[in-house]
């Protein structure tokens, strides 16, 4: 299994030790909070760090079988696998709701699609055949035949059972693996190098660049931090491009990379020209706390989803 590996735009990493002018000190606050949030959030993914089983509070997640690739994009859009999931949790609602009601008939009706539905787990993804007891299933229907609510209470906990112990096991990796898209695919123009890059590098550029920016600042080399700064900014500007990927709707992009977005990276770069720490400091908080949106809801699940890839 591979190891997960999770990093992120550190760029305030070192900002305690300033000493360049007077730091703001409920933006310094603000980035101590930001650490801690990122220090934490990096502890507890890796500590789920061996098995989606649940064992002492650690969980591990390993890639789900290919045959079930064969049921998501890009090879399926069908959502087969899916819909046999949300049929197996219908049928079974549907049955015991019409079992308590006395309606008998239609409690077998539901009754047999869940069965159907359950046993054909094992053909769509043959690699979890241990989870399936057909036995269970089929004594389950009986029961239900026969009226027998007692034992259909017994059999419907035992069948209940082994749909929550392939759960436990592969609902969490099928959900991140099959649901969180991948940024492979997404390239834009870097304006400073004027070259088409993917994502994974043009962040890392963005964020050199504020690094950079930072290092100019406390070494108290503005020549550094300005060209730095313009360069940050231009790739700040242009990110917005990666979010139009999913994001359609101008206002969902404008509450992420918007009108306030820009100011903030504007901000960032006149306070490096005045050469004046205090805005600038209270600058980057706001651009990290732009960062921090995406980040929270993308990079780490992500990063999981690239750990546990072939």
């Amino acid at each position: 299994m591979k190891k997960i590996k999770i990093e992120y735009m550190i760029w305030f990493s070192g900002r305690k030790n300033v000493r360049f002018g007077k730091a703001n000190s409920s933006s310094l606050s603000s980035f101590i909070l930001l650490l801690s949030f990122f220090v934490i959030s990096l502890l507890f993914f890796v500590g789920l760090g061996i098995s989606q089983q649940q064992e002492e509070g650690k969980i591990s997640i390993k890639r789900p079988p290919k045959s079930l690739d064969n049921f998501y994009p890009p090879k399926s859009r069908e959502k087969k696998f899916l819909a046999a999931m949300h049929n197996m949790a219908t049928s079974f609602k549907a049955t015991m709701f019409y079992l308590q009601a006395g309606n008998t008939e239609k409690a077998k009706k539901w009754a047999d699609n869940l069965v159907k539905s359950y046993l054909g787990i094992k053909d769509m993804v043959p690699e979890w055949q241990s989870y399936i007891k057909k036995d269970v299933a089929e004594n389950f229907l009986k029961a239900v035949n026969s009226g027998d609510l007692k034992q259909v209470g017994a059999l419907a906990k035992e069948l209940g059972d082994t749909c929550k112990s392939c759960h436990q096991d592969n609902q969490l990796s099928t959900k991140i693996f099959y649901s969180i898209p991948s940024w492979d695919e997404i390239e834009l123009e870097d304006p400073v190098s004027l070259k088409k890059v993917g994502v994974h590098k043009f962040m890392q550029e963005l964020s050199d660049s504020l690094r950079f920016t930072l290092i100019g600042v406390q070494d108290g080399d503005f020549s550094l931090a300005e060209k730095s700064a313009k360069d940050f900014s231009a790739r700040a500007k242009a990110l917005k491009e990666t979010c139009s990927s999913c994001h359609t709707s101008k206002a969902s992009i404008e509450a992420l990379a918007g009108k306030d977005y820009t100011a903030a990276v504007d901000a960032l770069f006149i306070a490096v020209k005045e050469k004046n720490s205090q805005k600038f400091f209270s600058a980057l908080s706001r651009v990290g706390d732009y960062c921090t949106r995406c980040h929270t809801t993308h990079l780490l699940l992500l990063e999981i989803k690239e750990a546990i890839s072939e």
